[in-house]
């Protein structure tokens, strides 16, 4: 696995990971792939969504659900 610098970058890891969790018919399999910033002016994206995963999307948005609890 890539180091992703940034996972809360537009269409990157987190993101995509979250959206094939909650709406996975939103994420355009075929323009998934090891994006950097430097592909972010063309593309709107800066990530590896490739890595991501409905998986982890329940996890983050699980962290996201049970901190909102505690504050």
């Amino acid at each position: 696995m890539s180091e992703d610098k940034d996972p809360q970058a537009h269409g990157g890891l987190a993101d995509t990971s979250e959206m094939l969790f909650v709406h996975p018919q939103a994420v355009r399999e075929k323009l998934r792939g090891a994006y950097t910033s430097a592909d972010f002016d063309r593309l709107g994206v800066d990530g590896p969504s490739h890595q991501a995963t409905a998986e982890i999307g329940k996890k983050l948005i699980d962290l996201k659900i049970n901190a909102a609890y505690i504050v």
